[in-house]
């Protein structure tokens, strides 16, 4: 009950601030314009509007007009990039002094932190800020917080941290369903320009703490050790990418390229998500993407490893999505073919047809997904010899030989973002293939209700429930609990 009544604290305080009409906190620290304020292009003056939050606000010299420091809203002196330098029979990036204020250079030291744009268009712009959990990926130019010119290029990093309690019942039998935890997540993205070639770095680094190592044992509850086995550091995403226009080149381990979605997650682990996302699809792969980024029309293709990291089987798979955009709308189709997860009599079916969509007005997004899906074993595999991370859903059976078992799943998920709120609601099911084993066939239900706010602007407060349907005799002879819940506090840097 302490964390019920902490919640409840902290929303009843929020609110008498709201009522007593005190504005949101904020932090009295230097930032780059925002999305809708984007520096100036080569040639293009700035206009006398220009906000004073700019970098932008500068005299030849590199200080602040007197007017300015008196508190006048004088106009802003306009900006631009300079022109290339050519040198050599050829263009050369600007250098960080060659930014200019009113056809004066300004001088280096002030725009360090002004970024160089790469041409092409983003795509599909993310709701969700959460280092290293939403799914498309993130633009130098609306979800970095923290930007800086380094040499020709311009380096984004965010970073957070958070410490949770967690109670999970369905795990109720393994001993571990209750704890503290802390983790942390560092997302960095790297961008040059090379003539009209862009040139990008990305990555997606996991601090997780482990589980400790005393758990209770015996033949099946031991095949479920390694969902336990946290590693303390994780590759998320690291990745290179080449942008040339609207075509891009993605070489490294990346975020699925199936689908999209458009929910906050919480943990590092992301258990905290649709059936069909923690236990179908995939949430890393790696190999190489190509993408086409139109104004209307997106496509992906990509030759994949076919699981998160390193592959355990000679063939490789292919995950693609068509997308059309039309704001507030969109839409994709996905599908997923490879011949299986691991080697021989450990091999898994792994292949999805899907479709999404979203609906997105104001502070409102309305959002779902839905697919057909293989999985099951080749062979016959006895379920307790499972070292590898095994699903508490008897996902991991077998049919017959080389017969694929499959099921339909969806979501429909509801999202509300405020300025200093946050909830969502998401319900779904997954109906399996009837196979004559109870605790597979049964149709799996998952409701999730989250509550964010906003303590400052960079501390964050968060519930989460998540109920599911009971499972008579599911694991250890015990009957499943139906229940998370999970209150956490972050700091996002």
């Amino acid at each position: 009950m302490a964390w019920r009544i902490a919640l409840i604290l902290g929303s009843l305080s929020a609110v008498t601030m709201s009522a007593r009409g005190v504005p949101p906190p904020t932090e009295d620290i230097f930032r780059l314009p925002a999305p809708e304020n984007q520096l100036i292009p080569p040639g293009v003056h700035a206009p006398a509007n220009y906000p004073s939050t700019s970098p932008a606000r500068v005299d030849a010299d590199g200080n602040a007009p007197a007017s300015a420091s008196a508190g006048n809203d004088a106009p802003a002196p306009s900006i631009s990039f300079s022109a290339p330098v050519q040198r050599a029979g050829f263009q050369s990036e600007v250098a960080a002094d060659e930014y200019r204020a009113n056809d004066k250079a300004v001088p280096g030291s002030l725009p360090r932190v002004l970024r160089w744009p790469i041409e092409g268009e983003p795509s599909e712009m993310p709701i969700i800020r959460y280092p290293g959990h939403q799914y498309v990926d993130r633009s130098l130019d609306q979800w970095f917080t923290n930007r800086y010119l380094i040499g020709s290029g311009v380096l984004g990093i965010d970073a957070a941290v958070r410490s949770y309690y967690l109670n999970d019942q369905r795990i109720e039998w393994t001993g571990q369903e209750a704890t503290f935890a802390a983790e942390g997540a560092l997302t960095g993205r790297y961008e040059r320009r090379f003539g009209e070639v862009g040139v990008a770095v990305g990555s997606d680094f996991f601090l997780t703490q482990p589980f400790d190592r005393n758990m209770l044992d015996d033949p099946e509850r031991r095949s479920y050790f390694a969902n336990f086995d946290y590693r303390p550091f994780d590759i998320s995403q690291l990745y290179v990418e080449m942008r040339k226009n609207r075509f891009v080149c993605r070489v490294g381990k990346m975020i699925t390229p199936f689908g999209r979605y458009y929910y906050p997650v919480d943990t590092n682990m992301q258990f905290d998500a649709p059936f069909i996302r923690t236990e179908c699809i995939r949430k890393r792969e790696t190999g190489i993407l190509l993408q086409y980024l139109g104004d209307y029309l997106t496509a992906d293709i990509a030759g994949v490893n076919g699981s998160d990291d390193r592959d355990t089987n000679s063939s490789k798979g292919a995950v693609g999505r068509l997308g059309l955009c039309l704001e507030p709308f969109n839409f994709g189709v996905s599908g997923k073919l490879h011949d299986g997860i691991g080697s021989e009599n450990q091999k898994a079916y792994n292949n999805h047809l899907g479709a999404d969509a979203a609906w997105r007005s104001g502070k409102w997004t309305i959002s779902g997904e839905v697919i057909y899906d293989e999985y099951g074993f080749y062979h016959d595999f006895d379920p307790n010899s499972i070292f590898w991370e095994h699903g508490i859903y008897y996902r991991e059976v077998n049919k017959d030989v080389h017969a694929r078992l499959s099921g339909v799943g969806w979501y429909v998920d509801c999202l509300y973002r405020g300025e200093r709120w946050l909830f969502e609601f998401n319900y779904g099911q997954y109906h399996p293939e009837q196979l004559g084993i109870p605790q597979h066939d049964a149709v799996k239900q998952r409701g999730i209700v989250r509550i964010g706010y906003d303590i400052t602007e960079r501390l964050q407060i968060y519930n989460v429930v998540m109920i599911e349907n009971s499972l008579p005799n599911a694991q250890a002879g015990r009957d499943r609990k139906t229940w998370v819940e999970m209150l956490g506090l972050q700091y996002l840097f």
